[in-house]
């Protein structure tokens, strides 16, 4: 067995919910990278953007991962944007066997509305499509050169996805 997983891709791909089920799966322990931070930071993730801005977050998220670094057994879900930084997408490929869940932009649009989870940089819905076409753009090479596995997860159910990744690690 790997000794950790990490899941990598967009916002709203299912890293957190497929990360738990993964993890049950293979008795693995589950590592939510945002709620790791949270509990660190005393606040919540939009709270952290809100006040102290995204450079700070992405200063937490990539100390986070060095906190990281000597747990096994594990899967680990990642932020959306944990992997911007050439250093972070680094440590992630040190920690364990990177995985990146790959969704269509409709489908990742559909996830949000459907979350109560807020999302920071999509604060302005009606620009919600347009924005994550972007972002999506902008970090996708990440995904893909970070990762070792592509998953694609659009119109799938969570039980063809987990079986996908195990039987692609």
């Amino acid at each position: 067995m790997v000794k950790n997983i990490v899941l990598v891709g967009f916002m709203a791909v299912g890293k957190t919910t497929l990360g738990k089920l993964l993890a049950d799966q293979l008795d693995y322990n589950f590592i939510d990278l945002d709620l790791f931070i949270e509990k660190k930071e005393s606040m919540s993730i939009s709270e952290i953007f809100r006040l102290k801005g995204e450079a700070y977050f992405r200063q937490k998220e990539s100390e986070a991962l060095d906190l990281l670094s000597d747990v096994e057994q594990s899967v680990i879900a990642t932020g959306g944007g944990t992997v911007i930084s050439e250093e972070n997408r680094s440590k992630l490929k040190q920690i364990g066997r990177v995985i990146y869940l790959e969704a269509e932009p409709s489908w990742i649009l559909t996830n949000i509305k459907r979350s109560a989870v807020i999302r920071p940089l999509l604060v302005d819905e009606r620009k919600s499509m347009d924005k994550i076409i972007e972002i999506l753009e902008n970090r996708r090479l990440y995904y893909e050169g970070t990762s070792e596995i592509k998953i694609p997860v659009s119109h799938r159910t969570l039980e063809e996805i987990i079986k996908d990744i195990v039987c692609n690690i």
